[in-house]
């Protein structure tokens, strides 16, 4: 989801979500940082990132109010 949504912007290695490769492993998701960089973003993108958290199993979100609304 997060190499599809927004164009892919929040899957590139850099962003503070994205762990860079570590003794020969692919790149993994901080879905910590993912949650609290969440609040900093605009309305669209925040509902998309904790929707993208909560089905991984790093948030619980009520999906009516995160679905309303949501662009992308």
């Amino acid at each position: 989801m997060l190499i599809q949504g927004y164009g892919g912007k929040f899957a590139t290695i850099g962003q503070p979500r994205i762990r860079p490769r570590m003794f020969n492993a692919h790149a993994a998701v901080n879905f910590s940082a993912l949650t609290t960089d969440a609040a900093s973003l605009p309305a669209d993108e925040e509902k998309y990132l904790m929707i993208v958290a909560s089905i991984a199993g790093a948030e619980q979100v009520s999906l009516g109010p995160a679905l309303r609304g949501l662009r992308h």
